[in-house]
């Protein structure tokens, strides 16, 4: 018996089945090769067959065009997220906020590793963890964690003898903002 390859991809079957259709309409209901029962199921069977192939079509047109969105949107949860771990251990690291409280957003308090964020799932489950940690926090009378404040936020300039002149610009202290205009002149190497 002859080898016979036989249609593998949907492009292939969807012709397969459009040429068995349009010979089986072209030719005699007697000198069919096939019966007139699998003739009408064919026939039945290439609409809704055309029909899954233009929705798998769509939707994989639909999946392209959405992942692009979600990888942006999911590279900007990871920053969020890991940059507020960060500035979390910051606060801790500088008094702001009691290490105990790390333990709200499922964080060890005596570590400032900043959690594997690579995955979908994981991403999902540490942003889960720190809006629940974070209302938490904020219930038990805490105020927000916001970014760094330019407490001692210094800009630096140079001068025209060589030297730096370092100028703090902003104080903030108790959520108020003070301008200072100290002037500290330092030589530099």
């Amino acid at each position: 018996m002859p080898y016979r390859r036989l249609p593998n991809t949907n492009q292939a079957r969807l012709r397969s089945i459009q040429q068995a259709v349009s010979k089986g309409e072209m030719a005699n209901l007697y000198d069919l090769a096939y019966s007139y029962k699998l003739f009408e199921d064919a026939k039945a069977f290439l609409v809704r067959y055309q029909r899954a192939i233009n929705e798998n079509k769509q939707c994989s047109e639909k999946q392209f065009s959405t992942s692009v969105e979600f990888q942006e949107s999911a590279k900007n949860a990871r920053m969020y997220i890991s940059h507020f771990i960060k500035v979390l251990n910051m606060c801790v690291q500088r008094h702001e906020i009691r290490a105990e409280y790390k333990e709200f957003y499922g964080l060890k308090p005596d570590s400032n590793v900043t959690p594997d964020l690579s995955s979908d799932d994981s991403l999902y489950e540490w942003g889960k963890k720190i809006i629940e940690g974070e209302q938490r926090r904020l219930s038990m009378g805490g105020t927000p964690t916001i970014p760094p404040s330019p407490r001692f936020g210094c800009i630096m300039t140079s001068s025209r003898m060589g030297m730096v002149t370092r100028r703090c610009c902003r104080i903030i202290r108790c959520g108020r903002a003070r301008t200072s205009s100290n002037l500290i002149n330092t030589p530099t190497n």
